[in-house]
């Protein structure tokens, strides 16, 4: 897994919108993004099987997982390959708490 310069796990999106100045919005969001849904603390680093819903529930964004519902309610069955539901990502995303430095 991939390193920032002050040690921290970084998700590659997050590992290369830090390596320059960002381009766009979405570049500066995630040089900016300290939370939950990042690829190392919601989902293992080698789980497969992590769907739009399961990234709309890590991140937070509820309209994106209202969307994905509407279209194919039986997708809030589908789990990783370690196991885990959208449901209990989104769970545990409420729960997480950013760690103070």
């Amino acid at each position: 897994m991939p390193k920032l310069p002050d040690g921290t796990f970084a998700s590659g999106a997050k590992w290369f919108a830090l390596r320059g100045r960002p381009k766009n919005h979405s570049e500066e969001f995630w040089a900016k993004y300290d939370g939950f849904g990042g690829d190392a603390l919601a989902f293992q680093e080698s789980e497969t099987g992590v769907t739009a819903l399961h990234r709309a529930a890590a991140f937070g964004w509820p309209q994106q997982a209202q969307f994905l519902l509407a279209r194919d309610p039986a997708c809030i069955e589908t789990r990783t390959s370690a196991g885990q539901s959208a449901t209990e990502v989104a769970e545990r995303g409420g729960s997480w708490k950013a760690p103070r430095t």
